[in-house]
């Protein structure tokens, strides 16, 4: 791949480092649809590609290249919608409200201090039937600031129960935490 690297190099031009031929193969392996990459890159630059090539569920590929494309994101814009979860949000809502549950993603929380009330004291990122807030995440390993924070969250918004999810942990199920306003701590 080195010698490769050197050889395109010395013939095109910059471009064609060892690092950048691994992602034009990861690319053609990830579309192999000729349409699709022609519409693709008519449409985002390479480095909005760097960003969704390694994304590994092919919905969530699709879904943020889409996006991409109808509001024409930034890669800034593409990089904060991805660390944020967006996808995750979308799909968890989705889902719920597939179940005929009522799921609202990204609320504002109003919240008062002080005799001042502030109309968005905080984001929850979904709550579930007007009482239950999903707090998500992706991180091999969840602090425990994650937890006392959505405790915070529960106690600001006057809701008993939220769950933590971690999209991080091997197994879905392993990344579940139930965190219950007003019980003792351990």
């Amino acid at each position: 791949m080195s010698s490769l690297s050197a050889q395109l190099t010395a013939e095109y031009g910059r471009g064609f480092s060892r690092q950048n031929l691994f992602r034009m193969i990861q690319f053609a392996e990830v579309f192999p649809d000729e349409e699709i990459v022609s519409s693709l890159m008519r449409q985002l630059s390479w480095t909005h590609l760097i960003y969704i090539i390694p994304l590994d569920d092919p919905l969530k590929r699709d879904f943020y290249a889409e996006m991409c494309r109808l509001e024409r994101w930034s890669v800034r814009t593409l990089r904060a919608k991805i660390g944020g979860m967006l996808f995750e949000r979308t799909a968890l809502v989705h889902e719920l409200k597939k179940r005929g549950r009522r799921a609202e993603r990204q609320v504002a929380v109003p919240i008062e201090y002080d005799g001042i009330r502030f109309d968005e004291g905080f984001r929850a990122d979904v709550i579930a039937e007007g009482k239950l807030i999903l707090e998500l995440t992706s991180v091999e390993s969840v602090p425990k600031v994650h937890k006392k924070q959505l405790l915070t969250y529960l106690r600001l918004a006057d809701k008993r129960l939220g769950l933590l999810i971690n999209f991080g942990a091997e197994l879905i199920k392993d990344g579940i935490s139930r965190v219950v306003n007003g019980l003792a701590e351990d």
